[in-house]
């Protein structure tokens, strides 16, 4: 959580410093903002009230948080970078299906919930789990992070921007300029 936070300052200060608006980012409209809400509210409440690495209906609750997080996404394509962010958590979400929770490459000392498990040999698609250390932030990232901190950056990054203008053909302003 903490690098999504590093991350989520470093896209606003990107912003800022290159003409960007805050005012700008918070006028953003999105869709599916309830799907956005279930799926943060699904994962908040899987880990505070299921207590040990989860079953087969918790699994299922974190599935589906996951299709909600693409859905949102999804309905959101209309922003640029929206699609890599889609990508990000469609992959984490994979791999997290796949093997019953996320693997970590980190401490065998990790207390195991229904999202998070130390890294089994029976695994499958380890390369996208949790293998980067940031040791300074005591945090594990996945591949699937990394890209999806990058679409969050580019989309802040574009929503701070005023929307582009369109030019007019320059046919066409020959032509109003001769009449």
């Amino acid at each position: 959580m903490s690098f999504l936070v590093v991350t989520l300052a470093i896209a606003l200060g990107v912003a800022l410093l290159t003409g960007g608006s805050l005012a700008r980012v918070l006028e953003t409209r999105l869709r599916a903002v309830g799907a956005l809400f279930a799926a943060v509210v699904l994962q908040v409440a899987l880990d505070l009230f299921w207590s040990g690495s989860g079953n087969g209906l918790s699994h299922l609750l974190l599935g589906l948080s996951y299709a909600l997080l693409v859905g949102f996404c999804l309905a959101n394509l209309a922003h640029k970078g929206m699609s890599v962010v889609a990508l990000g958590i469609a992959l984490n979400g994979l791999v997290i299906m796949v093997n019953g929770g996320m693997p970590i490459r980190t401490d065998p000392g990790l207390r195991e919930t229904v999202k998070h498990h130390a890294e089994r040999p029976s695994d499958s698609l380890t390369f996208l789990g949790d293998i980067i250390v940031l040791r300074p932030l005591n945090q594990a990232l996945s591949f699937g992070d990394l890209i999806l901190l990058v679409g969050l950056v580019d989309v802040i990054v574009h929503r701070s921007r005023p929307a582009p203008t369109r030019r007019r053909p320059l046919a066409l302003e020959a032509i109003e300029a001769a009449a």
